[in-house]
């Protein structure tokens, strides 16, 4: 706790239920290294390489990770609330049920991640790229994700009451059956977007684009009226 691992190597260790709180251990090469059940909230892992990390059930909650490389990191049930990942890469990464609450994911490179069940509540975020990746089921209530790309992602059923998409392009996402009460889609451009199913009852889709080439199939508009084959009405 407190140390300071600045350029350490730690490829391939085994660091099961490790206590790494507090400690610095920026620009760290810890590769293929297994951390299952570690502790290390408030670990400061900016510039580190995770690349296929084991990590399920880690704490790391209120760590610094910016600009870390966590392609292919299995963070499955990982408590990583209020976390900063500023401009990391999780590529491939699985993260299915892992807690994201607060984190901040400003330039963030999400490409085939895995994180279906996810908690992402109140994350805050410009300039996401989330590209194929497995959201189904996730909670993004409250969230603010802004100016991103989200391409040929699957939101099937998750809960984003209150989410700000604002100015972020929702290219191919499937929305179906997903909670969007009071979210802000304003200036979204939706092409082929999939809102079958979906409520979105309250919400802003003010200046958003390319709804008609959305699919609309049962969806609740904000307006309270349902739309099938047309577009909900701005």
């Amino acid at each position: 706790t407190g140390a300071i691992l600045t350029d350490a190597t730690f490829r391939k260790a085994d660091l099961t239920r490790a206590q790494m709180s507090s400690v610095s251990a920026t620009r760290v090469n810890a590769e293929g290294a297994i951390l299952d059940l570690a502790s290390a909230s408030g670990i400061n892992l900016s510039q580190s390489t995770l690349y296929q990390a084991v990590m399920p059930d880690i704490d790391l909650r209120g760590a610094t990770l910016t600009s870390a490389i966590l392609i292919l990191a299995d963070m499955r049930r990982g408590a990583l609330g209020s976390v900063t990942l500023t401009a990391a890469v999780l590529s491939e990464a699985n993260l299915d049920q892992a807690s994201l609450t607060r984190a901040v994911l400003d330039g963030a490179i999400l490409v085939r991640t895995y994180m279906p069940g996810a908690d992402l509540t109140r994350a805050k975020g410009t300039e996401i790229t989330l590209r194929n990746v497995n959201l189904r089921g996730a909670t993004l209530t409250r969230a603010t994700l802004i100016n991103g790309i989200f391409t040929g992602s699957d939101l099937s059923g998750v809960n984003a009451q209150g989410v700000d998409l604002h100015r972020t392009d929702i290219f191919g996402v499937a929305l179906v059956g997903a909670d969007l009460r009071k979210a802000n889609l304003s200036r979204t451009s939706t092409y082929r977007t999939v809102f079958t199913n979906a409520d979105l009852r309250q919400a802003s889709l003010e200046l958003a684009r390319n709804l008609h080439e959305a699919v609309w199939k049962d969806t609740l508009c904000p307006n309270g009226k349902v739309a099938t084959d047309k577009p909900c009405r701005k």
